[in-house]
């Protein structure tokens, strides 16, 4: 009988994502469980700071956060 060889493949170390700091509308609602519409009432309302990036509306990870703090 032949002995079978093993062969041991080194599996490379997956880098975890880089986390996201702004958000869109959309991902932004989706973060906060609410819906798109409610969104723009809070960010109307001053609730939730936003910036504006060429066309695009961007919310900070942090906005989101400060939003979420219970005072």
């Amino acid at each position: 009988m032949k002995r079978q060889q093993t062969i041991t493949i080194p599996i490379p170390e997956v880098p975890s994502p880089i986390p996201k700091l702004a958000y869109t509308v959309e991902e932004a609602a989706e973060c906060l469980s609410i819906s798109r519409s409610l969104l723009y009432v809070l960010i109307k309302d001053g609730e939730i700071k936003t910036r504006k990036a060429g066309g695009r509306t961007i919310i900070a990870h942090q906005a989101l956060l400060d939003f979420l703090a219970v005072s």
